[in-house]
């Protein structure tokens, strides 16, 4: 009896040792990020998208309103923005302390999922997330993505919180919270959200398949639990010839006509009967859950009320406007844009997520031979044939509704990356599902939906690779926490942790040349038609020009064209620096700004005044074709294998200020 408490102490104190050494890694990992997060935060120049944002969050803060407009998208970052504005003072360091704090809680959040991604899965998807190139430029970048990522994840959490313990109440109320800000960020939301709602539908008809398959077996495999409601269920712990008994298997429809139709049936029923059970079960807390949500909507889309029209334009204007903008693609890129980002700042999050993916997938060697000769053969085409446009018939579609191009695909080379990925990543969900690993099903469904959704949108950014990049980087971690714990890491750790180093030594290598040396440098392909550190000087040069002139703040200013933005958020202090009128009636200001374009109508003129060529916003476009060599010289070096380009404007002083 000694022995035995002494044994169940002995057990506790250990749990208790693992769990205070894997919180210590944990806060220092999240330490790490903060500071990452926070270092040199102000120093980068003002994006035009980021002056946008900024500028109308400090109108917000100094009372001149804000109403929602779809092109800036969702009010969530303006409230924020003019929160923190009002607590911590306005500068370039705060406009972007928000993003910051996000990027920071991004990587908190990963403490909540230990459970499903285990103590090493976690920690190493924490280490991903803290270090990652394009998450971690992103955190420092002023716009809605981080706030995404974090109210995509934080849903989840509290769903899978709320299936595990379906009484407690502030599970449910954090849910409804959380999807409530999510709603108000960016149309995004209602990518993420059918992610997630077909996931769910299609893990209820596997649900159903199973029961008809059990109904139809033994009364051994009717005794089977039926799996687990929430995500994250663990597989079968069951040994040896038997354990495959034990898991109900999906039936071969070409054997048996009617399992499709059964399945559906029964997944169907399924999926409505445990709904309703839910909505019945808890229909107060379901109400409230209504009420809060709506609540916080109608708030942030009215700004608190002021702006009524807000809610209707959320809806309605917001659709008709990115529903045209996909149409027209304002923003066009090739179908596997974001390919290189992967390959370019989170190889090895790629690499894991699809070795793990294929390792787990290969228990067989027919299956090993199968999932590796598609990965090759798909690789191979994807190569070959990006020179090889698709006919136009395939657009024939497009044309009927007026669309520059329904499938958003020009080579074949996209439409083998799709079917891909469409293949690869339909095996692998229903293998995870049929093996009851929920949590592992819905990490390769969300990555590889988020890769072909995003993929297909008419606007193509960098900042959008930040949700490919997430549920890639939980599925890395995922699968390098279980690699971790298995026989073949103990027996060749050598060299598994020698891969391992040459990938950290790497990351970090893109994480700082992207985030502090290039980070407004067109080399980066993550830096997007940025400011370039030009203007910041010439602002200087304006701060000094404003001193010398004796009126400070109140020196008058003709600023007008291209450079107005981001020079508003800049100047945003001055009583009169836009200027869109006649330049002859402003030539008693000592400071001009003009497009470089239209300086030689201005040059007799502005004689009195002494010219600076400023380059506003730089930007880089690879050029199709590149040598082997070139493509490797920039992986490396970021040596860029054509020009880069520029959009410039002229910045005329008065001689007599200079």
């Amino acid at each position: 009896m000694i022995t035995e408490t002494s044994y169940k102490i002995a057990s506790l104190q250990e749990k208790k040792g693992l769990k205070d050494t894997f919180t210590l890694f944990f806060l220092l990992l999240l330490g790490l990020a903060l500071f990452l997060r926070l270092f040199q935060l102000g120093e980068k120049p003002y994006h035009h998208d980021e002056s946008l944002y900024a500028t109308y969050s400090w109108n917000l803060y100094t009372g001149k309103g804000y109403q929602y407009h779809p092109m800036l998208h969702g009010p969530f970052l303006f409230h924020v923005n003019a929160l923190l504005f009002f607590l911590f003072g306005v500068s370039d360091f705060t406009a972007r302390l928000s993003v910051a704090l996000f990027g920071t809680l991004l990587v908190g959040l990963i403490y909540y999922l230990r459970e499903p991604l285990g103590d090493k899965g976690a920690l190493a998807t924490a280490l991903f997330l803290t270090l990652s190139p394009i998450n971690l430029y992103f955190s420092r970048f002023l716009a809605h993505d981080m706030y995404v990522a974090v109210f995509t994840l934080l849903p989840l959490i509290f769903f899978m919180r709320c299936a595990k313990n379906p009484d407690h109440r502030p599970y449910l109320y954090g849910l409804a919270v959380s999807l409530a800000f999510l709603f108000t960020i960016k149309l995004t939301a209602y990518i993420h959200t059918f992610i997630f709602v077909t996931f769910a539908i299609l893990w209820s008809l596997v649900r159903g398949s199973s029961s008809v398959v059990t109904r139809d077996k033994s009364r051994a495999l009717e005794k089977d639990p039926v799996p687990s409601p929430h995500l994250g269920h663990a597989p079968s712990k069951t040994k040896g010839p038997r354990a495959k008994d034990k898991e109900p298997r999906m039936r071969d429809n070409a054997r048996y006509p009617t399992s499709g139709v059964r399945t559906l049936a029964a997944g169907t029923r399924l999926f409505f009967q445990e709904a309703l059970g839910f909505m019945k079960a808890h229909k107060f807390p379901l109400i409230f859950s209504s009420f809060l949500f709506i609540g916080i909507y109608i708030t942030l889309y009215t700004t608190f009320f002021t702006n009524p029209q807000g809610v209707w334009d959320s809806v309605f204007t917001t659709f008709r406007y990115w529903i045209e903008q996909n149409r027209i693609q304002r923003i066009r890129g090739a179908f596997t844009y974001y390919l290189p980002f992967l390959i370019l700042y989170e190889l090895p999050v790629a690499l894991v997520a699809l070795l793990g993916l294929i390792a787990r997938l290969s228990k067989t060697p027919y299956a090993r031979e199968q999932v590796i000769g598609l990965t090759l053969v798909a690789a191979f085409l994807i190569y070959t044939l990006s020179d090889n446009p698709l006919p136009k018939e395939l657009n024939f579609l497009g044309q009927t509704y007026h669309m520059n191009n329904l499938t958003h695909m020009e080579t074949f080379s996209d439409l083998v990356y799709a079917l891909y990925l469409v293949f690869l990543g339909g095996w692998g969900v229903f293998h995870f599902l049929r093996q009851r690993e929920d949590f592992t099903a819905l990490l390769v469904y969300w990555s590889i939906m988020a890769l072909l959704i995003y993929s297909y949108a008419g606007e193509k950014v960098p900042w959008l690779s930040v949700h490919v990049v997430l549920p890639l980087t939980l599925l890395a971690g995922r699968f390098l926490g279980e690699f971790l714990n298995s026989q073949m890491f103990r027996h060749y750790s050598k060299y598994f942790l020698g891969c391992l180093l040459v990938a950290l030594v790497f990351t970090l290598h893109t994480t700082i040349y992207a985030n502090f040396h290039y980070n407004a440098n067109p080399v980066e392909r993550l830096v997007y038609t940025h400011t370039s550190p030009e203007v910041v000087k010439m602002v200087d040069k304006i701060e000094e020009v404003s001193f010398k002139f004796g009126k400070g703040k109140d020196t008058p200013l003709a600023i007008q064209g291209i450079a107005v933005w981001p020079l508003s958020w800049y100047l945003r202090e001055y009583r009169s620096w836009y200027y869109p009128g006649d330049l002859r009636t402003a030539l008693d200001r000592p400071v001009v700004v003009v497009d470089w374009v239209s300086r030689e109508q201005y040059k007799d003129l502005l004689q009195d005044y002494a010219e600076i060529h400023v380059k506003l916003r730089e930007w880089w476009i690879p050029a199709e074709k590149a040598t082997w060599r070139q493509w490797w010289n920039y992986f490396l070096y970021r040596e860029v294998y054509n020009p880069t380009g520029s959009e410039d404007v002229a910045f005329y002083v008065k001689k007599e200020f200079m």
